[in-house]
């Protein structure tokens, strides 16, 4: 099971936000950092920018990490081409073909949006509006869910102020099946969001072993909701690179966060930036990214506190379970001052909560003092 080797490599891996220094003298240094910042700093990670690098569009998109089963899903069964300046004109999508207002925003068997990256004057679109969520229907086990850009490397953008904006695929009851969700060369600026629980809210519930649910995001970038991105308890994996979280505009400010993964197997973040959680001033506030997956992965990343629309909040930066495994390598964390007294540290580990039943999680995610490595 591939699960079961990403394990084993965990047992033997440095845990709690330590990487090993330990490999071949060709590695690149790795380093856990902490700076202080003034709220003009720049923050993004080395040689990355909002719209994506040259060096990051050479990744293959078809490619995925080795733990991540992609075996056993099917083509969407309906594929979506959005035009640029037909679909601003009307505040709506508009389709390449007329024969796509017959679907009537029900779809069975998975769909793809893909969203023409350039206007009539060659600049990258943007969309007024956000994206159209259909009714999914019918037989869902091994469907895909699936928002690009039309040009791998170039951003589309969804800006709009309306208060429920979001992407937000709903699937309920699935139990054992199989679910894939990617968004690719999105940017989502939701800035009114504040009813929306994310300006990318996972709202695929109910997945029981051995079903399972992946979601990719690659080269985004997100703003809006109660929670940039909120991804709730199950099985499922998120891997996330080269995009850019810049926070939130919920109104509860000390339960809402820049990024919520509430109990899930594994995050894997690489070459990303998490800033701007909305802060309040005489309220301890939410954390840029809180991160509850068993796994965590954090390749190059980095996360400040760089306020968004209001105060930095005095948080930890990174707010994650001590059960599970942590690794990463050039995890970078920066704050700026904040109104209130600072925490006492930019990593909250929590220890009182376990997420999801025993047998959520592939193995014992405590301590067994009768528990050999074999057994695992």
């Amino acid at each position: 099971m591939a699960l079961h080797r990403l394990a084993m490599l965990m047992v033997f891996a440095p845990l709690l936000l330590f990487s090993s220094a330990e490999r071949a003298s060709t590695a690149p240094p790795v380093r856990l950092e902490t700076e202080a910042l003034t709220g003009d700093a720049d923050v993004t990670v080395a040689g990355q920018v909002a719209a994506a690098s040259q060096a990051t569009v050479q990744r293959d998109d078809r490619v995925y990490p080795f733990y991540m089963p992609m075996q056993g899903l099917r083509p969407p069964a309906v594929i979506m081409r959005v035009r640029c300046d037909a679909s601003r004109a009307a505040g709506r999508e508009v389709f390449d073909r007329p024969s796509a207002a017959a679907i009537e925003g029900r779809i069975e068997g998975g769909y793809e949006f893909v969203y023409e990256a350039y206007d009539g004057a060659g600049r990258p679109c943007v969309y007024p509006f956000a994206p159209s969520m259909p009714q999914i229907v019918g037989q869902t086990n091994g469907t895909q869910y699936i928002f690009r850009s039309s040009v791998p490397g170039v951003q589309v953008t969804f800006r709009t102020n309306d208060a429920w904006a979001t992407i937000n695929p709903r699937l309920f009851e699935l139990g054992p099946q199989r679910i894939h969700f990617e968004m690719r060369d999105i940017a989502l600026d939701f800035p009114g969001a504040g009813e929306a629980k994310g300006a990318v809210h996972l709202e695929v519930l109910d997945v029981t072993r051995p079903g399972l649910i992946t979601a990719v995001i690659r080269r985004s970038t997100i703003f809006g909701g109660k929670n940039a991105i909120f991804v709730p308890g199950g099985e499922t994996m998120v891997l996330i690179e080269d995009s850019i979280i810049r926070g939130n505009v919920g109104d509860s400010v000390d339960q809402e966060h820049g990024t919520y993964i509430n109990g899930t197997l594994v995050t894997h973040v690489r070459n990303s930036t998490w800033y701007g959680q909305k802060g309040w001033i005489d309220v301890a506030s939410g954390h840029q990214l809180k991160d509850k997956a068993y796994l965590r992965v954090y390749e190059n990343v980095t996360v400040a506190n760089l306020p968004g629309a209001t105060v930095p909040s005095a948080m930890p930066l990174v707010d994650i379970s001590a059960f599970g495994f942590t690794w990463s390598n050039n995890l970078q964390l920066k704050r700026v001052p904040p109104a209130q007294d600072v925490r006492d540290s930019l990593v909250d580990l929590r220890t009182e909560i376990v997420y999801g039943a025993p047998d959520h999680y592939p193995w014992n995610i405590m301590v067994d003092p009768v528990t050999s490595v074999n057994e695992v």
